[in-house]
């Protein structure tokens, strides 16, 4: 079996890329020895046929991703080499995904491995969404993070957030955790979506991994100068401490070994913040980012029931250094 998934939608694709993964792994390897994951830049030949053509370990089949293929042009021989390997007997016990994100246009004509992937009956393009379609995939993701919305607010997200799934999703997750169960207003998408401000919050989180109190005192202020509120402030920075704990546990249980997209993958972020979280995770050990995610979840309950002055609370956990174990 060969699988094309493609387009320049790769939240989608990445969650249909999950689901092979996942459901391979439940129906078919339950060893989770029998799955490879190849970069195609700089792709090997010799590298494919080991992948393709080895004997599958206590299970029926094997599963071999190759990603990022065409992204770098392959020569037409590359292709055709691929090609044949792909229609070799012994390359029936694997199911081969070939996972490309928006594919190289222009003039530039389809080689003989695209070709084929193009007409296979598994072979599914993930273009971006428009009009009802978005704001339907906006209301389903929203009810799988266990979140409500008014109608208006719905709709004002769908049209600040817009196509850019990965980005929505990072939205609909900070939205979930900053209503707790009750409908998110109109009022709840203006302070918490994300903008510009995103980019200080993960310099203000670099400053308080990296122990430059001074900075990261600096970098609140000015957010605070410019107007916003603290519990926003507080709820950004939860939410990035938050995606750090979980990104140092998951590369913890594989001892190292992940890179940006399968952590993105793994955890709904959009690459983008999947590269900075993982630039960042070196500032921090796992107990410590324990222990600043529950001092913040103490801080956010402080914050909304009135104990103290939000400002005053703030200042007080980005100048409090993080202790090393």
């Amino acid at each position: 079996m060969v699988i094309f998934l493609s387009g320049p939608d790769t939240f989608r694709s990445r969650q249909k890329l999950k689901s092979i993964r996942d459901r391979f792994r439940r129906e078919v390897d339950k060893t989770g020895y029998n799955s490879s994951t190849i970069s195609g830049r700089g792709l090997k030949i010799e590298e494919l046929e080991r992948a393709l053509i080895s004997a599958p370990f206590l299970a029926p089949k094997r599963l071999v991703v190759v990603e990022d293929f065409f992204a770098a042009k392959p020569a037409a021989a590359l292709e055709q080499q691929a090609l044949a390997l792909l229609e070799r007997p012994a390359a029936e016990s694997a199911v081969a995904v070939f996972w490309e994100g928006e594919l190289p246009g222009g003039n530039r004509k389809a080689g003989p491995l695209r070709t084929f992937l193009e007409k296979s009956p598994y072979a599914e393009t993930f273009n971006r969404l428009e009009a009802g379609a978005l704001v339907t995939w906006y209301r389903d993701q929203a009810k799988r993070h266990g979140l409500k919305f008014e109608p208006a607010a719905l709709q004002q997200l769908a049209e600040q957030a817009g196509n850019d799934l990965w980005r929505a999703d990072g939205e609909l997750q900070k939205l979930a955790a900053y209503c707790h169960g009750r409908s998110a207003t109109a009022q709840d998408v203006q302070l918490l979506v994300a903008d510009e401000a995103e980019a200080n919050i993960f310099a203000l989180t670099d400053a308080i991994g990296q122990r430059r109190t001074a900075d990261a005192l600096r970098l609140l202020h000015e957010q605070q100068r410019a107007g916003v509120a603290p519990l926003e402030i507080s709820s950004r920075i939860t939410w990035h401490f938050r995606n750090l704990l979980a990104a140092k546990a998951w590369m913890a249980d594989r001892n190292g070994a992940g890179n940006s997209w399968s952590l993105a993958e793994a955890l709904g972020l959009h690459p983008f913040v999947a590269k900075k979280t993982l630039g960042q995770m070196s500032n921090f050990t796992l107990a410590e980012l324990t222990t600043r995610y529950r001092q913040l979840l103490a801080l956010d309950k402080k914050m909304k029931t009135s104990r103290g002055d939000p400002a005053t609370l703030l200042t007080l956990f980005v100048a409090q250094p993080p202790r090393r174990p």
